[in-house]
């Protein structure tokens, strides 16, 4: 990029309030899902000076929602760096398509794909038709909304949209998918539902695209463990390679 052009900008620079709070806290998100494992990692990350940019993107928030603005950027720079190897130079190793077909279980189908790719850690999307879906939900007021729910819905005949995380469970030693659904009713004027996807059959066709994340030593830089402290549900998190 030429470093001799003068720009102008007809807007003030707005910066939050609270940028020396973020600027001096800017580790921590980081340090806490593993991201930066080394005190030269911490050191290149800190001069990308994404706390800043947090602070210039959102010049109006500040607590909690400037934390999150912030992260944010952490986060994107951060899951950016895992396609600077060999598998980001790649698409064909990066990306898969899955085809499912009419009758096909989704999860049986996906989790097979995975195995014979070996894939242990990424993200995929997917649309297609669903015959029938479990979903997490009731039909009965929440006991405890604060808690998590473990009671499913069965829903028939569904056009969806849907992504998730595929992440390696390192108690189970099995891969983790965590997939969410928006989805239309095609019996019901196409009423929605949104939840949690436990299991589906697919009807005529589920397109859904794969892309795989690789750490160093073939580690998978994903993973989920259960966090006793929080109803034992599985949590997302990052392999310090």
């Amino acid at each position: 990029m030429p470093q001799d052009v003068d720009l102008y900008i007809p807007f003030p620079s707005l910066l939050s309030a609270e940028f020396e709070r973020v600027t001096a806290n800017q580790l921590i998100w980081p340090r806490k899902h593993r991201l930066t494992p080394s005190r030269e990692a911490e050191e290149r990350h800190l001069a990308l000076t994404l706390a800043e940019r947090g602070a210039r993107f959102h010049p109006h928030a500040t607590g909690p929602d400037l934390d999150l603005g912030c992260d944010q950027q952490h986060w994107l720079f951060l899951f950016d760096d895992i396609f600077e190897g060999r598998w980001g130079q790649d698409a064909e190793h990066a990306a898969h398509v899955v085809r499912q077909h009419d009758g096909e279980d989704f999860m049986t189908g996906l989790t097979a794909f995975c195995a014979e790719r070996e894939v242990r850690s990424g993200s995929l999307s997917f649309i297609g038709g669903f015959r029938n879906a479990r979903l997490v939900g009731s039909c009965t007021p929440l006991k405890n909304p604060e808690a998590p729910l473990w009671d499913d819905v069965s829903v028939d005949y569904l056009e969806v949209f849907g992504g998730g995380t595929l992440a390696w469970d390192t108690e189970e030693n099995v891969l983790a998918p965590h997939i969410h659904v928006a989805a239309g009713i095609k019996g019901a004027s196409a009423e929605g539902r949104v939840s949690h996807l436990l299991e589906a059959t697919v009807q005529f066709i589920c397109e859904i695209t794969v892309v795989e994340f690789t750490g160093d030593g073939g580690e998978p830089p994903l993973t989920r463990r259960r966090a006793p402290e929080l109803y034992n549900v599985p949590l997302l998190s990052f392999a310090t390679s």
